[in-house]
């Protein structure tokens, strides 16, 4: 064990420097080996953190039991529907000063915390408001041809250090509490909620964090494998997938225009503007699937489908 963990065991003054959470739904078979590839990596200055989102299935039975059998493990519930609801309360209720999140369809890595973990302590002292990870897509089933390699991956490679631009994604993510909580934490309209597969609360949490002067930074030897069900690499399932993300980029564009005016304006010129990007980004599609380029025609036919949505947001007034 390093001198800088040991130090952490003895300078945490509630003993916890830093909670691991799961929040989960209905997935009970995913968050058994998610808990299993933490539980033994656990330290004494770690605790690891249940959020229940309103699940209907075995899930809290099942966490109830492993809180029960393990003092280091926490089980709460959280009845709002929605990934970004349940990582607030994560943030309301840890005891770490940092939380670090992973998916429960992940499994995490071997020395995953202990890397986490030194990285906190080693810059304790410096303004960090989030550090992130590797994450490698683990597949069900082998993606078709037409299927790019890099969507489901995220790695910056080279060495640890501060990202000027890049974030990292939200199910390898370590955010400080405090900092987090200061500038309003996930918010709720954005993230996964129910058959709503929206995205980018993480991003938008990250972006108000380096607008409050917060460094964001790269673990870059912490990494994680995020399980891919074979559905989810379906062509339909995508399209619906960047639909809503181009929704949530509307509400977080929306979002940071602060008068209502300014608002008003936008709106309407993304409604004009935005049905002929749409019109172009299908003809480049269509044109790429006639000539044979079928992963170019794929990338083409996701970016209408996010143009798609986020037209359709621009025209939800009192939703976003």
């Amino acid at each position: 064990m390093s001198e800088q963990i040991q130090h952490a065991f003895e300078t945490a003054r509630s003993g916890v420097v830093l909670t691991v959470a799961i929040c989960t739904r209905n997935r009970v078979g995913f968050l058994e080996k998610a808990i299993a590839s933490v539980l033994e990596q656990m330290m004494p200055c770690v605790e690891l953190l249940i959020i229940d989102n309103a699940s209907t299935d075995e899930t809290p039975k099942y966490a109830q039991a492993v809180a029960a059998a393990n003092s280091i493990v926490r089980y709460l519930r959280e009845e709002e529907l929605g990934l970004s609801a349940a990582r607030n309360t994560a943030l309301k209720c840890a005891l770490g000063t940092y939380v670090l999140f992973l998916d429960d369809d992940a499994v995490a890595k071997t020395g995953w915390v202990e890397k986490y973990l030194s990285f906190i302590t080693k810059h304790g002292k410096e303004r960090i408001g989030c550090v992130g990870g590797p994450v490698f897509p683990a597949y069900e089933k082998e993606p078709p041809a037409w299927f790019a390699p890099n969507w489901n991956l995220l790695d910056y490679y080279g060495e640890t250090r501060a990202l000027a631009k890049e974030s990292p994604w939200g199910g390898n993510s370590a955010f400080n509490k405090e900092a987090a909580i200061s500038i309003g934490a996930f918010n709720p309209k954005l993230g996964r909620r129910g058959n709503f597969s929206g995205a980018y609360e993480e991003s938008d949490l990250i972006r108000r964090m380096r607008e409050s002067q917060w460094q964001i930074w790269w673990l870059a030897d912490a990494g994680i494998d995020h399980f891919i069900p074979a559905r989810r690499i379906l062509f339909k399932a995508l399209l619906r997938e960047r639909f809503d993300g181009g929704r949530s980029s509307a509400i977080i564009r929306l979002k940071g225009i602060p008068s209502a005016l300014g608002r008003n304006a936008y709106r309407a010129l993304r409604i004009c503007g935005e049905p002929f990007q749409c019109l172009l980004n299908g003809l480049i599609a269509c044109l790429a699937f006639l000539l044979g380029r079928k992963q170019r025609a794929a990338h083409m036919a996701l970016k209408f489908a996010r143009s798609a949505g986020f037209s359709y947001q621009m025209l939800q007034i009192k939703k976003s």
